[in-house]
């Protein structure tokens, strides 16, 4: 059988490569992302000890300026400005459920503020 003039043995075998190319990059990526999110972690706690209350806007610009320039390059063309800022608030979400039970890291931040 041919299909646009490749034979089906032919078809199959780049078929396959492609959804094992995919499947490396899906893969690779979604390692990125848990690197990423745990960067955030950090960031987010470093600004909460770094500026006081009611300065939200000036610790997420920060968070995202010091994280799109750790990112590797491959990251950088896909995760966007919107994307980042939805995953510093889910990075402090995180964070806030943390420190709500961890009384050192708590006491850490207020301590360092």
């Amino acid at each position: 059988m041919k299909f646009l003039n490749i034979d089906f043995a032919a078809w199959y075998s780049v078929m396959l490569a492609a959804a094992a190319a995919a499947m490396i990059i899906w893969f690779t990526l979604r390692g990125e992302i848990k690197t990423v999110e745990e960067i955030l972690f950090k960031l987010v706690t470093n600004a909460e000890m770094k500026y006081p209350g009611g300065t939200g806007e000036l610790k997420k610009a920060e968070v995202i300026e010091k994280i799109y320039l750790k990112l590797p390059p491959l990251l950088r063309g896909i995760l966007t400005e919107e994307r980042l800022s939805d995953m510093v608030e889910q990075a402090l979400e995180r964070a806030k459920e943390i420190w709500r039970n961890n009384h050192n890291i708590s006491e850490y931040i207020q301590k360092n503020k």
